[in-house]
């Protein structure tokens, strides 16, 4: 794919129309949505339809040329209720979508016709990809999926065009034809985009376009010289602007006013140095920001406390800077391990913090807003119970969501909030370190709130963890410490 252009009206007319590229083929759903263009496309090769999506494939036919005869393969649901048999590679544990797209791409290069997966939308399992549909297969609970390759489809059929009409003010002329028959299943469908054609014409009463030539980009001379930096504000930054002096000259988006980071001012803030400003390069050096708020420590980086904005931005030699510069949302809080650390920024606090047990994250809120409400509390894993058998409690909800590698692993996908408990969250687990996460046996189980962890049969081999949340500030002094 050389392309991808959200929402188009007509993918059609936008392959057509472009100049970076030959546009030989494109994908778009026949009710039109998300378009993606290619410069190449090999027809030699398998191409899988989804039954669940609309996206219609479109290739250029040149001159009197017959369109392509493509057929496609899909894979259909051959047995349930199975057990895995030898001969299979794994790419590990996947939900269905996942491990049909794994044997799509074919992991780790094999050609891949078949896999067996758990076909439970709420569970994950082990993906098991085929090179020869397994046979004679044991009684299990997951499933077997086999590929099947259609001949090509029929697609929409239309009567010949019609003569050029005439050509109009708007310089153009048009021509027409209709369906003379539907697609059959697979095939593209009758699209009205299709039934009409346009060309562009210069005879009466068409209005001849402006021939005056095109403006030149401005360049630099066209501009006045850049103004002196503003006094630094309270957000930590400083701007600048400069006029156009050539109205005959085309922007082209050069910008008129730049801004940077700054220190001073009205910016809290207490440099160790002096911030070299250079008007004559308003994008030059940016200045360290400082960071205010609260700093807590020990937390889990993949703990995420806000629903209004997250964006992790790689390393940065200065986090609070970047968080300060961060314009698609409001950040008011970022967790990183420190300068030249990983960087992950996150709008305003109104989530649970996870905190977690001799991590180097500490989380940076700004605000202050962590542990004033239950709703934003300092929370961690805690072990709280040993051999215990997971089926026997209590707890209103519960799922298995199959193998996990490891405790972390579990609790992870606790974290991620199962779609059973949506809108509850998940706030407890049960993992098994010896039963084996190849199976056949489950070792991870996720609980909605459990109040008396005592309910649990003491007769299995799991560990129980329950996520414990600390009152207020006071209680977690040791983990928070404001940063003036």
């Amino acid at each position: 794919m050389k392309q991808h252009i959200s929402n188009a009206p007509d993918c059609k007319q936008l392959c057509a129309a472009l100049t970076d590229f030959t546009c030989t083929a494109f994908l778009w759903p026949a009710e039109g949505g998300d378009c993606y263009l290619y410069d190449t496309i090999n027809l030699e090769q398998e191409i899988f339809r989804d039954p669940m999506d609309s996206y219609v494939l479109y290739v250029q036919v040149c001159g009197d040329a017959s369109p392509p005869s493509v057929g496609y393969c899909e894979f259909q649901l051959e047995q349930q209720g199975v057990t895995g048999a030898p001969g299979s590679i794994s790419p590990g544990i996947a939900a269905l979508s996942s491990c049909n797209e794994f044997c799509i791409a074919k992991y780790q290069g094999p050609n891949c016709n078949a896999y067996i997966v758990s076909s439970d939308a709420n569970m994950l399992s082990t993906c098991l990809l085929y090179t020869t549909p397994p046979s004679n297969l044991q009684p299990g609970n997951v499933d077997l999926y086999v590929k099947n390759c259609a001949p090509p489809p029929l697609s929409c059929q239309y009567t010949p065009w019609s003569s050029w009409g005439s050509c109009s003010s708007s310089c153009t002329q048009e021509r027409t034809r209709s369906v003379r028959s539907q697609p059959t299943t697979g095939g593209a469908p009758c699209m009205d985009t299709e039934m009409t054609d346009s060309l562009s014409c210069t005879e009466s009463p068409c209005v001849p376009p402006n021939n005056d030539p095109e403006p030149t980009t401005c360049q630099d001379s066209d501009f006045s010289s850049w103004t002196s930096w503003t006094t630094c504000d309270s957000q930590c930054t400083q701007q600048s602007s400069r006029t156009l002096q050539n109205e005959n000259c085309d922007l082209n988006g050069a910008p008129l006013t730049t801004s940077q980071v700054c220190e001073g001012g009205d910016c809290n803030s207490d440099p160790e140095t002096d911030p070299q400003d250079d008007d004559s390069n308003p994008n030059g050096n940016q200045g360290n920001i400082p960071e205010v708020g609260c700093r807590i420590d020990s937390v889990d980086p993949r703990t995420q406390p806000s629903s209004a904005g997250f964006k992790a931005v790689g390393a940065q030699q200065d986090c609070a800077a970047r968080c300060v510069a961060e314009t698609s949302f409001s950040c008011e809080a970022y967790v990183t391990t420190g300068p030249g650390g990983p960087c992950v920024l996150h709008g305003p606090i109104d989530r649970v913090v996870e905190v977690l047990v001799m991590s180097s994250w500490y989380l940076q809120d700004i605000n202050c807003v962590v542990n004033t409400s239950a709703a934003t509390s300092l929370c961690g894993w805690q072990l709280v119970r040993t051999s215990i058998s997971p089926l026997e409690t209590t707890a209103s909800q519960w799922t298995s969501l199959g193998y996990a590698i490891n405790a972390d692993h579990c609790g992870t996908l606790c974290m991620m909030n199962h779609p059973l408990y949506k809108p509850n969250p998940c706030e407890a687990y049960a993992y098994s370190t010896s039963t084996s996460w190849t199976g056949p046996e489950d070792n991870c189980y996720m609980y909605t709130p459990i109040d008396e962890p005592w309910s649990f049969d003491s007769t299995g081999n799991f560990d129980l963890y329950k996520q414990v949340c600390y009152a207020n500030k006071s209680s977690v002094a040791s983990a928070s410490a404001p940063k003036n």
